[in-house]
């Protein structure tokens, strides 16, 4: 009975031993958090936080007595997929550490960006006791890429797609409708008398004009559609599950609503026309190159014609007329 008794209090020594060692480890790591540039916050097996550092609390925008016994839910900004905390706790539970960028949300509400490293944290027996995370605010820096992205894929002056886009986009245009077996339009636009426009009032008036055109345009289209600045005064549109100029037709003539409208600016009334060409996927092509040729040679025919409207490719007629109203005082209506 005394061997017993003698094995059982070594044993619950050994436990003792070994449990204060971890806390010991986790006590120490703590009074060094505190002085860390990072954003610290630790929780139980059960992930309820138990500790944050000053810096944790400058971050959130939480005070430590309403954040000890919570969640990090409390940061929850609902932005991301269920799946991506599911990896996590996968990930965790394996006794790997889990990184990644969270979406989190202050306590004022205000939406930031934080680069996360969580690791667990287990005793002498392997056993997961605490999560530690260490966290940093990255918003400026995702905010400074992604105005660099957006400069990169979109015009300076309209802020519509630029060419880099537009090529992206009707790529998956052609992906999405090989897959469902369906069509889209591909329209080019070029501007009537632009150039007279820059000629005569300068490229302040020219840009005004380019960017209520941009406007317009993207008024004159459905959501899912696709309306960019190719350079100069040419644009590009992609009319999603548009196969036929019967789906289109909404499309031209909400474009000559639009369009018709003369543009004020300054003191000015001005007025200009268009000329549009457009092919059709798969009926002219079933890669980009091809497309574009086509709606490119439909187009230069709508300005041989006299501009102002429409043709269709493989069509030899002028189609539509978009403005026709008359030409007068010279100089303001073009």
């Amino acid at each position: 009975m005394e061997g017993e008794r003698n094995s059982l209090f070594l044993l619950e020594l050994r436990q003792s031993s070994a449990t204060a060692d971890a806390s010991e480890k986790l006590l120490r790591f703590q009074d060094v958090a505190e002085w860390s540039e990072d954003a610290i916050a630790v929780t139980d097996s059960q992930g309820v936080i138990v500790y944050v550092n000053p810096v944790f609390e400058a971050l959130t925008g939480y005070g430590r007595d309403e954040l000890i016994g919570a969640t990090h839910a409390i940061l929850k900004s609902n932005l991301h997929d269920p799946k991506l905390y599911s990896r996590m706790w996968r990930t965790l539970l394996t006794k790997r550490a889990y990184r990644g960028q969270f979406v989190n949300r202050r306590k004022n509400g205000r939406l930031f960006y934080e680069d996360t490293v969580i690791r667990p944290f287990c005793n002498a027996y392997g056993e997961i006791t605490h999560f530690i995370a260490c966290g940093r605010d990255v918003s400026k820096r995702v905010k400074s890429m992604r105005k660099l992205e957006h400069l990169a894929n979109h015009d300076g002056l309209t802020g519509l797609p630029n060419r880099n886009l537009f090529m992206d986009r009707l790529q998956q245009a052609q992906a999405y409708a090989s897959r469902h077996n369906s069509g889209f339009a591909l329209l080019l636009l070029d501007l009537d008398s632009f150039k007279a426009i820059n000629d005569t009032h300068g490229h302040s008036v020219g840009d005004a004009v380019l960017q209520a055109v941009a406007k317009r345009l993207r008024k004159s289209l459905r959501a899912e559609d696709t309306v960019a600045r190719l350079g100069g005064d040419e644009f590009a549109l992609i009319i999603e599950k548009a196969a036929s100029r019967h789906d289109v037709q909404p499309v031209l003539e909400n474009m000559k609503v639009q369009l018709q409208t003369p543009f004020a600016f300054k003191g000015l009334n001005l007025s200009i026309g268009a000329s549009i060409g457009i092919a059709f996927y798969p009926l002219h092509g079933r890669n980009s190159h091809d497309l574009i040729k086509h709606a490119d040679h439909a187009m230069y025919r709508a300005k041989a014609a006299g501009g102002n409207g429409h043709v269709f490719s493989t069509d030899k007629t002028h189609c539509l007329l978009l403005i026709p109203g008359p030409v007068s005082t010279p100089g303001f209506n073009l």
